[in-house]
């Protein structure tokens, strides 16, 4: 009985871990590791949808940075630019600083996953789309009810950010095949426990051939854990929107045609898989 209460706490401890982490919180608001994959509307290239198209079609795309430097700014440093347009309003000088803290922001994320990498062996950088929210409430987790936010579907990448002569970015699938796109597992071990169901075999796409029918699997499993009345759909035609803030969120449960791109560490999965099957 002592064992059972022990990897009972345990249990309780791994989950509330995963509730508070970055795999079921994903908002890119005032977040140094997370980036709304909106935002490479600054850019001015590709629309993000099709970017985030040609990601899962081709494994590849490169962004370029199209918004030119005001030419009667060239010997401006950026730090100077972005106090004189917050004066003069400049829609010339809007749009480059808007882009210059895009690369910025870019290629912080992509130094903060290279140390990741150094200090854990594994890279946690990654595409997060769509996001499934629930209102707090759904469970309790230590004491309080958190709300979630998390990506149902994880794309390990790699991040090359450029800001010399030819300014952009250039984002790669660091996996293929099966793994070119993986469930969230934090999302899906936290539902199986809310709901009390598991999550069934959804299709395997050994190739990666055909990654928009794994992301229609998954959405209409999850719609039925999460008790929504009518199956959520996203395809290579939906359009993306930006990541509401907190306050604008649904008020029940929902999946957002929204993409994150950022850190999601999957720090604990092994030990919560060991620690209910020895609880089993």
């Amino acid at each position: 009985m002592a064992r059972g209460m022990i990897l009972q706490t345990m249990l309780q401890r791994l989950y509330a871990g995963l509730v508070n982490g970055p795999s079921m919180n994903a908002r890119p608001h005032r977040s140094r590791q997370r980036c709304d994959f909106m935002e490479f509307i600054a850019f001015r290239s590709a629309e993000p949808v099709h970017t985030l198209r040609t990601l899962l079609e081709k494994g590849k795309a490169d962004i370029a940075a199209k918004v030119p430097r005001p030419p009667e700014d060239d010997k401006e440093t950026d730090d100077a630019l972005s106090a004189a347009a917050s004066k003069s309003k400049s829609p010339e000088r809007l749009a480059y600083l808007a882009q210059a803290r895009l690369l910025k922001k870019l290629r912080d994320i992509s130094a903060d996953a290279t140390d990741y990498i150094n200090d854990h062996g594994e890279s946690c950088l990654a595409l997060g789309f769509p996001l499934l929210s629930l209102p707090a409430g759904a469970e309790e987790v230590s004491g309080r009810s958190a709300r979630v936010l998390a990506p149902l579907l994880l794309m390990p990448l790699d991040v090359q950010v450029r800001t010399a002569s030819r300014p952009g970015v250039t984002l790669a699938a660091a996996a293929n095949g099966a793994d070119l796109v993986v469930p969230n597992p934090a999302l899906i071990a936290w539902l199986e426990r809310v709901t009390g169901r598991t999550v069934s075999e959804i299709f395997t796409d050994d190739e990666g051939a055909d990654p928009w029918r794994e992301v229609q699997e998954l959405l209409a499993q999850i719609s039925a854990l999460t008790g929504m009345e009518t199956p959520t759909v996203f395809t290579a035609d939906s359009l993306l929107q930006p990541v509401p803030l907190t306050e604008e969120l649904p008020k029940n449960a929902a999946v957002l045609p929204c993409a994150v791109l950022g850190l999601f560490p999957l720090s604990n999965q092994s030990l919560l898989r060991d620690t209910r099957w020895m609880q089993e």
